[in-house]
């Protein structure tokens, strides 16, 4: 499956390579390209809502996957045009757009050379805290040569700060001056009415029938390419602790990264919910619902640090990610915003002994500063960047 699956891409690009040289860029259009592993959602779904509102140009959405009937009828609405297989049609509307918009690369829409007339935007869908692309360790020549060829087809691409502008600069290879820090589009989700939108209603329901009245401590770690999936090296150790918050009004809900295929270690498990899959595809409209969040090496810490809620750390295998992963750009220590635990008997402590003294509001104000726009930018972000992609 995995080797036809990359000879697919391989003759996509051979194809696209030969027609992208000799089909004019006059399609006053903008097409959004979603992964098929993370579907449509965060930064690229809230810029496509905006364009679609504010731009008269046609949008389409090119993504392989399976939408839920709501986001169907939500693209719909805002006339949003959904190309879902790679036929003529869809290579037609790639190769003759003047826009295109990725939020992992441009070889997900099978582009690989720079032509005339034609904006390419990143809206990369993380802030760099583990090392990516160009500062993995030992990264491969090949990988290597595929950033440095992705980075000058980029136009443009946004940070989440000052300092995320350095960072996605440097790991992407991309010049500073194209990297906009305006924030990222997706928070406006902690403060959005989402009435206002038919499938993320639907989300709010499910997640508030998930929740079952109950408070919500939520673990989302990041995925390991060379060692065992978090849930699986943890397991017994978050089915103790959800165990224990039962009878604390609380729940343990697990978000398993989009790479990991774990979640159904836990399907026999009543006091843990997976809040994974379709029904919660919008990460930031858990995170709205979290009362208290369990992480590692992912970013989703810095999305919630809008919530002035407790953040806390839990990696068995620090040391491991450390020496034999990723690694980090950042001293952990200095830039992690609460305790990190690398026991799950510390971990427990620490939730329990917190919960039972009502410990529920912290306030950032160190890594707010480091790595959120400033706060008087935050409800023009979606604006600044459209803006900026419409010029």
């Amino acid at each position: 499956m995995l080797f036809s699956r990359a000879k697919r891409k391989k003759s996509r690009l051979w194809l696209t390579g030969i027609l992208d040289s000799v089909t004019p860029k006059i399609d006053d259009s903008i097409v959004l390209v979603a992964k098929r592993t993370y579907g449509y959602s965060g930064n690229l779904r809230v810029v496509g809502d905006y364009l679609s509102k504010h731009s008269t140009k046609k949008i389409y959405l090119f993504f392989e996957g399976t939408l839920s009937d709501s986001l169907r009828a939500h693209l719909t609405e805002n006339r949003v045009t959904h190309l879902s297989t790679f036929d003529s049609k869809t290579m037609k509307c790639l190769l003759a757009a003047q826009t295109l918009i990725v939020d992992h690369s441009i070889r997900d829409c099978y582009i690989h050379s720079k032509r005339a007339g034609r904006k390419v935007v990143n809206l990369w869908h993380g802030v760099p805290i583990k090392r990516i692309e160009m500062a993995i360790p030992g990264i491969e020549k090949a990988h290597l040569d595929t950033i440095e060829q992705n980075a000058k087809i980029y136009d443009m691409m946004i940070a989440s700060s000052r300092v995320d502008q350095l960072a996605i600069s440097s790991t992407f290879h991309v010049p500073y001056y194209k990297v906009l820090p305006s924030g990222l589009p997706r928070y406006d989700l902690f403060f959005a009415d989402l009435s206002e939108y038919v499938d993320l209603a639907e989300q709010q329901k499910n997640i508030d029938s998930a929740k079952s009245g109950k408070k919500l401590v939520l673990y989302a770690p990041t995925f390991r390419q060379h060692h065992p999936s978090p849930c699986e090296q943890n397991q017994h150790a978050l089915r103790k602790l959800a165990a224990e918050l039962e009878p604390l009004g609380f729940q343990l809900g697990i978000r398993t990264h989009q790479y990991d295929n774990s979640a159904a270690i836990f399907e026999d498990d009543k006091n843990i919910v997976m809040y994974t899959g379709p029904k919660f595809a919008e990460t930031n409209v858990v995170l709205r619902n979290t009362d208290i969040l369990i992480t590692d090496f992912s970013s989703l810490w810095v999305d919630y640090l809008f919530m002035n809620k407790p953040i806390l750390g839990f990696a068995t295998d620090l040391d491991a990610y450390k020496n034999e992963e990723r690694n980090f750009l950042y001293d952990l220590d200095d830039i992690f915003p609460g305790p990190f635990h690398k026991t799950d008997e510390a971990l427990i402590a620490d939730l329990i002994s917190m919960i039972k003294e009502q410990r529920f509001t912290v306030d950032h104000a160190y890594q707010k500063k480091l790595l959120l726009p400033p706060e008087e930018n935050i409800p023009n972000i979606t604006q600044q960047v459209c803006s900026a992609i419409l010029e």
